[in-house]
């Protein structure tokens, strides 16, 4: 199974922390990964060497520029999770939504 991380947030703080440590825990168990982030922003360049990891910057507007992809999608709150839904057929029972910790 593959699994597509969507993560389209400004700047590199606790949310993308999460999803970069998730995605090299991934793939150090060998899980084939795809990230769809924002274009221009850290997550993306930091995550170059990760092996197994499809790297797929987008631009606005995000909906115009999806591929299809199967597999499960995990995917930051906001409007990540509904390019998720989108890109998957809206097929909510694919998408994983990931949450902060909290205060």
């Amino acid at each position: 199974m593959r699994i597509v991380h969507v993560n389209l947030a400004r700047g590199y703080r606790g949310g993308e922390r999460q999803t970069e440590l998730l995605i090299r825990a991934l793939a150090g168990m060998g899980v084939p990964q795809a990230l769809w982030g924002r274009t221009g922003e850290p997550l993306l360049e930091r995550l170059r060497d990760v092996p197994r990891l499809d790297r797929l910057a987008l631009n606005p507007p995000y909906l115009g520029a999806l591929p299809a992809s199967r597999g499960r999608f995990s995917a930051a709150p906001g409007r990540s999770v509904l390019l998720a839904i989108k890109a998957h057929g809206r097929r909510h029972d694919r998408v994983n939504v990931l949450h902060g910790a909290g205060p």
